[in-house]
């Protein structure tokens, strides 16, 4: 009897283990995914945005009534 119990405890101790590091784990992959985010994709997105705003921005002016 008291080895079952014995058992369960260790075991419930493995899995929360695993299980902290399971999330620390996750943390460390969303924070680097981030980090690339941040150094590769946002700054050719922002060129994208501000290169299709000048875009719209020369339409409406070859489009107002005051050319």
């Amino acid at each position: 009897m008291f080895g079952a119990i014995s058992l369960k405890l260790a075991l419930k101790g493995v899995f929360a283990t695993a299980g902290a590091a399971l999330a620390g784990l996750g943390f460390m992959l969303l924070a680097s995914a981030s980090i690339q985010y941040d150094e590769i994709v946002a700054p050719k997105m922002s060129r994208l945005v501000g290169s299709l705003d000048a875009v719209a921005d020369a339409g409406r002016r070859l489009l107002s009534p005051q050319h």
